[in-house]
């Protein structure tokens, strides 16, 4: 499963997706869609079938501007 955000309007959540909580907006930079989270914030994501044991997920991911690996971090949460 691809996600570009090319089917959601800059500014809003995307449908596909769960807000949880914070701030979360689609933007719109080099010709190109992201995720754009501006505070402290979380989302689900509704998977079609159950994953097995073992799997991989993979994106990509920008930290703030300030370079400092302090300033963000990332928590996983799987639900069954």
């Amino acid at each position: 499963m691809a996600e570009d955000f090319t089917a959601d309007r800059v500014g809003d959540f995307p449908r596909r997706l769960e807000f949880v909580a914070g701030m979360i907006e689609v933007v719109e930079a080099n010709g190109a869609r992201y995720l754009r989270a501006s505070s402290d914030s979380r989302l689900a994501i509704q998977l079609p079938e159950t994953l097995p044991t073992r799997f991989t997920i993979e994106f990509d991911a920008t930290g703030p501007a300030t370079g400092s690996p302090s300033s963000s971090s990332w928590e996983r949460a799987w639900t069954t």
